[in-house]
């Protein structure tokens, strides 16, 4: 009798220690079911990278890599932060750090924690690839995704093209549900300063092509 009280207590603590579903999972089908945080990570990124140009790409990439800021961390790149700026590619452009585990690990924390920086790793991105391919939205998307693996590897190509076309849909959906989002907050502060002048990326640095 003991044993069985034993085994049903166990049971009871297995089944009630899952985590339920809605706690893992954000929702990212449309922004109007964004929650409060997912709407002012998008609108941060807008106005970060609106006088760029880059409003709503930059947005919209953040709604694409990590549902406007609830997904932060993907271990397979790896990457990290609202735009999953790739760890490796960041360390060496940022740092005098070596790739290695123990600053991978550094590195996705800072991306994490510091929104700012993550804003700027990834408009830096977008403005490089903008002069490469002399505004080509379809290019600027596909290389920020795959870098430029995607002009010789096909099934790089095929991913990175489902990317931008992803992305260039959340884009218009943007275009529609910010405008409307900013009348209702107008009289708030962004959370996030507007981009600062940009220091002048490493020449081949972006040229790396991502997994």
């Amino acid at each position: 009798m003991r044993k069985k009280i034993t085994l049903l207590c166990f049971f009871c603590i297995f089944v009630y220690a899952k985590i339920p579903q809605e706690k893992l999972f954000a929702r990212c089908d449309l922004p109007k079911n964004f929650n409060a945080n997912q709407k002012q990570i998008i609108l941060d990124s807008y106005f970060y990278a609106q006088k760029k140009g880059f409003g709503y790409m930059l947005a919209a990439i953040a709604w694409q890599e990590s549902c406007a800021g609830e997904y932060l961390i993907n271990f397979s790149d790896p990457s990290a932060g609202i735009f999953h700026a790739h760890i490796p590619l960041v360390l060496k452009q940022y740092t005098n750090l070596k790739n290695t585990a123990f600053n991978r690990n550094l590195m996705g924390r800072f991306l994490i924690q510091n929104q700012d920086f993550a804003m700027q790793v990834a408009l830096e991105q977008l403005i490089f690839w903008n002069q490469k391919y002399s505004g080509d939205k379809q290019k600027i998307l596909k290389s920020y995704n795959k870098g430029t693996s995607w002009i010789s590897n096909e099934k790089s190509n095929a991913l990175a093209q489902k990317y931008y076309q992803e992305v260039f849909e959340k884009i218009k959906l943007l275009q529609d549900f910010i405008p409307n989002e900013v009348k209702k907050t107008q009289n708030q502060q962004p959370t996030i300063k507007e981009s600062q002048p940009l220091k002048k990326p490493k020449s081949d640095f972006y040229l790396l092509p991502e997994p």
